[in-house]
């Protein structure tokens, strides 16, 4: 009987996923069964997130928000983010020297400001660079950046990026629900919760002075 690729291990501080396989659409689809057929068993139980020899930092981070945000998992996104950005052990991931757009190398060497909480209605965020939140921003929350802005939650507040005048500044949220958007002098909206949405991370560019809403594709 060939391995599996996807195995659920246990250890004293919660419970690991081990991924052996590259296929991130096969591991996407197994992940899926494998929850729907067991999901009472994994309530309540703390998830460390997921480990792999054969993704990149892109796909394993997508993993962890899919488990997070689709599946109601209880994992730490802090944790899981710091782990990528400054890993204890130094992992030689497959693809590794093609992955010069990955969504978190392209944070790292620049100005950017971590923000770990829910960012709620009144407050507001003002950065010179780049801002990443992990968590969610609600209603009423207001975020300025003359970089890019990502969202790692769900966005439902206002988000002004590239006030710097860079075009290529993004706008990015694993649910991306903003009242208003604007990169540059570019002014807009998300679509509501009723109205189509990519079951993936949402970006939003600046493409011939339009604001364009594009499905995140990792190392795309």
């Amino acid at each position: 009987m060939a391995n599996p690729i996807i195995k659920f291990k246990g250890v004293q501080e919660g419970l690991l996923i081990i991924i052996d396989s590259s296929n991130i659409e096969l591991i996407k689809k197994e992940l899926d069964k494998k929850i729907r057929e067991t999901s009472k068993f994994y309530q309540g139980i703390k998830f460390l997130g997921v480990e792999s020899q054969s993704l990149t930092n892109d796909e394993i981070l997508d993993l962890n928000l899919m488990l997070k945000y689709k599946y109601d998992f209880n994992i730490d996104l802090k944790t899981i983010f710091n782990d990528i950005l400054h890993p204890t052990v130094e992992k030689d991931y497959k693809n590794k020297e093609d992955s010069s757009e990955s969504f978190v190398e392209d944070f790292q060497g620049n100005m950017t400001k971590f923000i770990c909480g829910t960012l709620r209605s009144g407050q507001e965020i003002i950065y010179e660079g780049h801002v990443v939140i992990i968590g969610d921003v609600n209603p009423g929350a207001l975020i300025k950046a003359n970089g890019n802005v990502v969202i790692l939650g769900s966005l439902r507040g206002v988000v002004y990026a590239g006030l710097g005048g860079d075009e290529k500044s993004i706008i990015a949220a694993y649910k991306l629900l903003a009242s208003q958007l604007r990169i540059c002098n570019v002014m807009g909206r998300a679509s509501d919760e009723n109205e189509f949405h990519y079951d993936v991370p949402e970006v939003v560019k600046l493409v011939d002075g339009k604001l364009v809403i594009e499905p995140y594709l990792p190392n795309r």
